[in-house]
């Protein structure tokens, strides 16, 4: 079975995702249909927003070409392509490659939309400023957004990968205090345990002639035995991890030989059962022993003569082994230090189960346990993360950061964005109001059209200069390599007109000519558009 990861189709994920991408294509659509140049012919049309569909469509897996295609499109299809690109293009110079390329690809396109963009120093500065604003400044917007949201995921890996070796750390530290509990009980307790049962056999053998005798000698034997295993099955399990089932772990059907030993060693007890039995898992059969187990020992340790009652509860979703004992009849044996209930809780803890251990009503002592049938172990209590270190630097390229560098490389980045946008915003102002100085100074006074009758016939050049104004002589100069030569034996002036718009980039010029320092001649030009 292919266990690779699959990537979510588009690259979209999510219902909220979903949302953002259609509503995204909706807007574009509406800007279609407002912004210039719509209306346009079908056969321009339909190009146009297929291709607008296209490039959104492509805009995650390919974004520089979604980029550069996005310049066939009409409205405001730039953005979203700019702002995608600028999040999904790493290297720097691809990113600045794709935008000229947009742009190319725009001016190379525009006669088919409208007027050229190349046709004039002035169409060419003010698409230079349509292309600043909204085109480099999306991307600078997306690269930003791209680049703290991988400081922030830098920052989230190295928060991991510095807990799991903290876990890890801890870990190995509870491995070697186990195995140095581990010999220290096999090297003490072990070899008073075999003295013991080495003495009772021995006291079994002598005591051949008394029954009463040889039999408690037996039974102290068998017991020392029991107890070689028990301690042979911890110090193996000290060596696993805590969440393992158990090498050595018991089972139910062992149960009723528990109850029997503890018979055998005087004590009074009963069992009892109710509900349907299931299969348990290994880990609770474990756990419900070592309850009972436990729940045994204190009894006999404490409460000597006094009666014990084991119960197991089937319930629909799990089980309870619980141990009541009553009031001793005789001296208690001996104290405990109470680290054997603390054990036990840990132990049903980690079968997903939770303990409870009280005084009764009457005196007794009650021992419970409730065992989900499939429970989950509970979370242990959560260690101070803040507590400083006590082990080596890591080595992972995060871990080795620093947090204050990493923070204030994200600090720095909103000062950055905002020099970047002002820079964009400055220079797309300051050239806008460069252009329109250049252009009155290249082009000179401007009339309106209905100036042009003013001018009358018969006038001097004095008092019609006065009227309009001194013309440019660059105006002058272009109108009348497109006007031809003046008349013959005059001297003409000439003037562009204020606001004129004809097709093919046209414009209406006025030229007056002068015969002897008199208007003699005024005609209506169409040339082409000075910006």
């Amino acid at each position: 079975m292919d266990t690779t990861a699959r990537q979510p189709w588009l690259g979209i994920s999510g219902w909220q995702q979903w949302i953002l991408e259609i509503a995204l294509y909706v807007l574009v659509g509406i800007s279609v249909l407002v912004l210039p140049p719509w209306p346009m012919p079908p056969e321009i049309a339909i190009p146009a927003v297929t291709f607008t569909a296209v490039s959104l469509f492509l805009r995650r897996r390919f974004p520089a070409s979604a980029l550069v295609v996005g310049a066939l499109g009409v409205g405001a299809v730039g953005i979203p392509l700019a702002y995608a690109a600028g999040r999904r293009i790493g290297p720097l110079h691809k990113l600045l490659a794709a935008s000229l390329g947009h742009f190319a690809v725009a001016a190379a396109v525009s006669p088919l939309y409208g007027e050229s963009v190349v046709s004039s120093m002035m169409s060419l500065g003010l698409n230079v400023i349509m292309t600043l604003w909204f085109v480099l400044l999306p991307a600078v917007l997306g690269r930003s957004s791209a680049r703290r949201t991988l400081l922030v995921e830098a920052l989230r890996e190295r928060a991991v990968y510095l807990e799991r070796e903290r876990r890890s750390l801890v870990a190995e530290a509870r491995i070697r205090e186990r195995t140095r509990i581990a010999v220290d009980m096999h090297d003490s307790l072990g070899h008073h345990l075999t003295l013991i049962s080495l003495q009772a056999g021995g006291l079994k053998l002598a005591a051949s002639q008394d029954p009463a005798q040889a039999e408690a000698a037996g039974i102290l034997h068998d017991t020392a035995r029991r107890a070689m295993e028990e301690l042979r099955e911890i110090i193996g399990v000290l060596g696993q991890d805590s969440q393992d089932v158990p090498m050595h772990a018991r089972r139910l059907d062992q149960l009723p030989e528990l109850l029997e030993s503890a018979r055998t060693s005087g004590a009074r007890v009963s069992q009892a059962q109710t509900g349907q039995p299931v299969p348990l898992p290994r880990p609770i059969e474990n756990a419900i022993y070592r309850v009972a187990q436990e729940g045994l020992t204190n009894a006999l340790r404490h409460a000597p003569g006094g009666a014990v009652t084991v119960r197991l509860n089937y319930e629909s979703d799990a089980v309870i082994i619980e141990v009541v004992n009553t009031l001793a009849t005789a001296p208690p044996r001996g104290g405990g230090s109470g680290q054997g209930l603390t054990g036990l809780r840990e132990r049903v803890r980690l079968a997903g189960g939770v303990l409870h251990a009280a005084h009764t009503a009457d005196g007794g002592f009650r021992v419970a346990a409730v065992l989900p049938f499939h429970g989950e172990p509970a979370a242990e209590p959560e260690e101070d993360l803040d507590a400083p270190p006590t082990t080596a630097p890591a080595t992972h390229p995060l871990a080795r950061t620093e947090v204050s560098t990493l923070m204030r490389t994200i600090r720095h980045r909103p000062v950055l964005i905002g020099v970047t946008i002002v820079g964009l915003v400055m220079f797309s102002m300051f050239s806008f109001i460069g252009s329109v100085i250049w252009m009155v100074i290249r082009n000179g006074e401007m009339l309106a059209a209905e100036r042009f009758d003013e001018a009358r016939i018969g006038e001097t050049e004095q008092v019609v200069i006065e009227r309009f104004g001194e013309a440019s002589s660059g105006a002058e100069l272009r109108i009348s390599d497109q006007a031809g030569p003046p008349p013959e034996g005059m001297r003409c002036r000439y003037y562009y007109v204020d606001g004129s718009e004809l097709p093919g980039n046209r414009t209406e010029a006025f030229r007056y000519c002068f015969r002897d320092g008199q208007l003699a001649q005024k005609d209506r030009l169409v040339v082409k558009r000075p910006f």
